[in-house]
């Protein structure tokens, strides 16, 4: 089961990260922004990872895993059911960047 959730979460985290950049291209964004949406997911998950594991020391990492889950999929009903636009873009890429980094501290403490 463990596998199962890595091997998706990592299918869906990269599949959107492989295509995002296209997908604001065509909802209209300018591309050298789109392009600047990779950079904020990584900032924002290079922070994520170091508040999800300072947070795993204290709450129960399935708690966590699930939260991320949760942030993960309302960046994903945002982009998909609002209108693309400057702000959106950015909101996108911070709440999925900062689901994005729970990944790596949190499956590791899920395995054991």
């Amino acid at each position: 089961l463990i596998l199962s959730g890595m091997a998706l979460g990592a299918m869906t985290t990269q599949g959107i990260m492989l295509h995002i950049v296209a997908f604001f291209i065509e909802k209209g964004i300018d591309k050298s922004f789109a392009a600047v949406t990779i950079s904020i997911i990584a900032l924002c998950g290079s922070f994520g990872k170091i508040f999800w594991g300072y947070l795993a020391d204290f709450v129960k990492p399935i708690k966590l895993y699930f939260f991320a889950c949760i942030i993960i999929l309302i960046s994903f009903f945002i982009i998909q059911f609002l209108n693309i636009n400057l702000f959106i873009t950015i909101l996108f890429s911070v709440l999925f960047g900062l689901g994005y980094g729970s990944f790596a501290p949190i499956f590791t403490t899920l395995a054991f």
